[in-house]
C-alpha cells in the first residue's frame, strides 16, 4: 500500500476546515508518511490534531517524501474551491510517482490525479425500494461537520468487538480514504443518489448483519438538506445516532440556527414517520473538541437527562460509551 502525505496548506490546526486530514491521522494513522502544511511544519500530526496517536512528522516541504506516494488534499472549504497558492502547490507537486487524490468539488487537472467525486457519476441507478434484510444504523446530524463520519468510524470499531457481521458505508471523500471504498453521494445528479445508496446496501445486506452508514449534511441545513433526506429514505434506519457539536448555535459559514439535540431528535422521528419508517434515536455522539473538558461533562449530564439516552464524545470516551447493554439488545441476532 503506497504511503500517504496529507495536504493542508495552512490549515492543519483548522478542524472544521482539515477534517478530512483529521479523519485519516485518526483511523488509518499507519497509512500517513507525513502531513504537508507550511504554517505548522515541523510539528507531529499529534501536536495538532486532539485525540490521536499518529506521530507523522508535519512538514513545511516535501524534500523528504518517498519516489513513490499518494497526495491527497486533506480540507474541504466551503464551495470545494481550491485557491491560487493552494493549486500551485499541488501543481508543483505534480509529477511521475505521485497520485493527488482529490476529494473536492472542484475537478483537477493534473498528473496522475484522481478525481474522488467523479467517480461512478455516469452511472444513473433508480431506486426500487427493494427490502433489506440487515439492521441499519444511520449517524444523522444537527449540523454538517459535526462528526457523522467520525462516530460512523467509532461505532464499527466497537461493534467489530463484539459481534462478526458489521459493515460500514463510507458517502463522502474523507470515508472513501478511510475505508478504500464507497461512494461520495453529493457529487452524484439528485435523482440517481437514492439509486446509488440502494446499490451499496444490496451489496452487503444479509440476514443479521449489522450496517453503518454514514451520514450527509443535515435535514436542517440550507445547502445540504436533501442528501441528508435521501439517505434517510433509503436507508430506513431501524436505529440512528444523533450527532452534535457541543456549544454550536449556527450553522458554520452560516447565519442559520442549529436546532437543539432535543429538537432534532424530534425532528428525524417525525421524517422517520413521514416516510414509513419504524426508526428511533439510540444514542447522541457529541463533538466536544471546542470546549472545556468540565463543558463537555455538564452538556453531557443535561442530555442524558432530557433525552433517556446514552450521550458521549466517542473521541473522548471511546465507542462502548455509547453501544450501552440497551443499545446492543436491540441488534438482531446472528443466524
Amino acid at each position: 500500500m503506497r504511503p500517504l502525505v496529507i495536504y493542508t496548506g495552512t490549515s492543519l490546526g483548522d478542524a472544521d476546515m482539515a477534517k478530512t486530514a483529521y479523519g485519516i491521522v485518526r483511523f488509518a494513522p499507519e497509512r500517513v508518511h507525513s502531513v504537508w502544511d507550511t504554517k505548522h511544519g515541523g510539528a507531529r500530526a499529534q501536536d495538532i490534531v486532539p485525540a490521536v496517536t499518529c506521530d507523522a512528522p508535519v512538514v513545511a516541504t516535501l524534500d523528504d517524501v518517498p519516489d513513490e506516494y499518494d497526495l491527497v488534499i486533506g480540507f474541504a472549504p466551503i464551495g470545494g474551491g481550491l485557491t491560487e497558492r493552494q493549486y500551485a502547490d499541488l501543481a508543483s507537486a505534480a509529477g511521475p510517482g505521485v497520485r493527488i487524490i482529490n476529494g473536492l468539488h472542484q475537478e483537477l487537472e493534473l498528473p496522475g490525479v484522481v478525481n474522488l467525486r467523479h467517480l461512478r457519476t455516469g452511472e444513473r441507478p433508480i431506486a426500487q425500494g427493494h427490502p433489506l434484510a440487515s439492521y441499519r444504523i444511520l449517524t444523522v446530524g444537527t449540523s454538517h461537520a459535526v462528526g457523522k463520519m467520525t462516530a460512523t468510524c467509532q461505532l464499527y470499531n466497537g461493534l467489530r468487538q463484539h459481534r462478526g457481521k458489521v459493515e460500514w458505508l463510507a458517502t463522502g471523500q474523507t470515508g472513501m480514504l478511510i475505508a478504500g471504498q464507497g461512494r461520495v453521494l453529493d457529487s452524484i445528479p439528485v435523482d440517481f443518489v437514492p439509486g446509488h445508496i440502494e446499490q451499496m446496501l444490496m451489496d452487503v445486506d444479509s440476514t443479521g448483519k449489522v450496517v453503518i452508514v454514514e451520514g450527509q449534511g443535515s435535514i436542517f441545513h440550507p445547502s445540504y438538506s436533501g442528501l441528508a433526506a435521501s439517505l434517510f429514505h433509503t436507508v430506513a434506519p431501524q436505529a440512528y445516532v444523533l450527532c452534535a457539536r457541543v456549544g454550536q448555535e449556527k450553522h458554520l459559514g452560516f447565519d442559520w440556527q442549529v436546532p437543539s439535540v432535543p429538537q432534532a431528535i424530534e425532528a428525524y422521528d417525525r421524517l422517520a414517520t413521514v416516510f414509513g419508517i419504524d426508526s428511533s434515536c439510540i444514542a447522541v455522539s457529541l463533538d466536544s473538541t471546542r470546549v472545556s473538558e468540565e463543558e463537555y461533562l455538564a452538556e453531557k449530564e443535561k442530555l442524558s437527562a432530557i433525552t433517556g439516552l446514552p450521550v458521549a464524545d466517542p473521541v473522548r470516551e471511546g465507542a462502548d460509551t455509547l453501544l450501552t447493554a440497551e443499545v446492543m439488545a436491540r441488534l438482531p441476532e446472528q443466524p
